[in-house]
């Protein structure tokens, strides 16, 4: 698959309250999914976000998860994983940061 563009999408790095998460996820990620649609139809694209970002917008706005998923399920766009919370790795023991990918996974797999 060849992409156009690479999104990345972490609320839990900007260090955002959760009283802003929707405001954030209807302003980028929905505004991101959305133009990608009607402007780009076609167009390959990566929307890269930790587990916790996915879990937080399954929470926050569930339509938004719907969006991201139909882009997923007709080809246009591939959901890239991170850890959950989105570390640094090497600063972590190897079995913290397994361990985060795997929650991330878990993640992922129930939304």
């Amino acid at each position: 698959m060849k992409y156009v563009n690479i999104y990345h999408a972490n609320l839990n790095y900007a260090y955002l309250t959760p009283d802003n998460y929707e405001f954030v996820i209807r302003e980028v990620y929905e505004m991101t999914i959305d133009t990608m649609r009607e402007h780009f139809p076609g167009t390959k694209y990566v929307f890269e976000a930790s587990g916790y970002t996915i879990e937080m917008m399954a929470k926050y706005t569930p339509d938004v998860i719907e969006k991201l998923k139909a882009a997923i399920a007709d080809g246009s766009c591939e959901l890239m994983g991170s850890p959950y919370a989105h570390p640094m790795l090497p600063n972590y023991p190897e079995k913290d940061g397994l361990w985060t990918l795997e929650f991330s996974h878990r993640i992922y797999e129930k939304v």
